[in-house]
């Protein structure tokens, strides 16, 4: 019988040492990925399970999933016996991003477990930068919500020279909600991270569709092939 997966406060010291000489040894940098199969293929999904595929067999940047428990022995299939022992997956609530922190109460997630997860990110396994991905990546359309998200941005597109002129090409709100966005919003309101950034093609909102990249620049971590099609701008 699998052995259940450890829960966020019970993965050992040794596993964290391991995670931050890799981490150390790829710039500070990981990639993490957010319950990466809660929908199936589809044929709005694009390019999204291809380029998901290529980044787990080929990053250079050490992996973290965070999948629901429930889902962790169907992942481990998903993922193949190599590249699940070389993942670092944390179970998460029911229909929730945030680390399980005990079996018997599964649904006293809060917002905090991801505070303790990005504490935990920044310390134990000394990531600074994070490559985020998953599903779901939704916009919220609430500016209380996603303020901080949208000003993180606008200052990421500042520093690096970009003006925004052309409201057409950016989103009207940020992607901040789902379980992918929310992870994504929480991260950058711990401030603990130098830089956050989705990954070109794999990121899907609740309907499996494509959600843009902008509004600021695709990152040049991984570099898509020729024949992968970008996905369409909706507007």
């Amino acid at each position: 019988m699998e052995p259940e997966q450890p829960l966020l406060r019970k993965i050992t010291d040794e596993k964290w040492r391991s995670l931050k000489r890799q981490v150390e040894a790829a710039r500070n940098t990981a990639v993490l990925l957010v319950h990466p199969y809660y929908l199936e293929p589809s044929n709005r999904s694009g390019a999204y399970f291809e380029t998901l595929r290529s980044i787990l067999e080929k990053s250079k940047f050490p992996i973290i999933i965070l999948e629901e428990d429930s889902k962790i022995l169907k992942l481990k299939r998903k993922l193949g016996e190599s590249i699940a022992e070389k993942a670092l997956i944390i179970p998460t609530a029911p229909d929730h991003p945030a680390p399980l922190l005990n079996r018997n109460t599964p649904n006293t997630w809060a917002i905090w477990n991801l505070k303790e997860l990005s504490a935990i990110l920044s310390t134990k396994a000394g990531i600074k930068n994070i490559l985020i991905g998953g599903i779901e990546a939704n916009r919220d359309i609430f500016e209380e919500n996603s303020r901080r998200v949208k000003d993180y941005e606008n200052l990421w597109l500042t520093k690096h020279g970009v003006r925004i002129i052309d409201e057409a090409r950016f989103e009207e709100y940020p992607t901040a909600k789902g379980c992918a966005g929310f992870t994504y919003h929480r991260l950058i309101e711990s401030g603990l991270f130098e830089k956050i950034r989705w990954i070109p093609n794999v990121r899907l909102n609740k309907f499996g569709e494509f959600t843009r990249t902008s509004p600021y620049a695709k990152p040049k971590t991984f570099t898509l092939r020729k024949d992968h099609a970008q996905p369409p701008v909706r507007k």
